[in-house]
């Protein structure tokens, strides 16, 4: 969930606790922030404890990998699959499906994105996806 820092660098304040009263002031009761990785996803559960008490917004999130991420995630340093990483990636991503929390509330990524070169090559969303 992206709080005001970029690539590591503070673009502007944090003004997630603004956003969830701005979401309250207009009725909505609850927000997605989508997962990327599992990373994403542990880093999501901590915001959703961190702001579930006495929040009126319900915080809830999702669980995949997005093609773009697949290379920084599937692959080693060299250019070669690294195909047992794969396999315990998507044993942790299992364990959390089975645990089933209640904020995860949507899981998978369906298709490629080719918009997103830059970060994962055709060559590897179409050998992983």
């Amino acid at each position: 969930m992206f709080r005001g820092i970029y690539h590591g660098k503070r673009v502007h304040c944090d003004d997630f606790v603004s956003m969830l009263k701005r979401c309250s002031s207009v009725n909505l009761t609850a927000i997605m922030s989508t997962s990327t990785s599992m990373e994403d996803f542990e880093e999501n559960s901590e915001i959703i404890k961190e702001f579930s008490n006495g929040e009126s917004i319900k915080i809830l999130t999702t669980l995949g990998v997005h093609p773009s991420y697949c290379e920084s995630v599937f692959k080693g340093k060299g250019c070669k699959s690294n195909w047992g990483l794969v396999d315990e990636y998507f044993e942790r991503m299992l364990k959390v499906f089975q645990a089933a929390p209640e904020h995860l509330v949507a899981r998978g990524e369906c298709g490629l994105d080719y918009a997103r070169l830059f970060r994962s090559g055709k060559e590897c969303q179409l050998e992983f996806f």
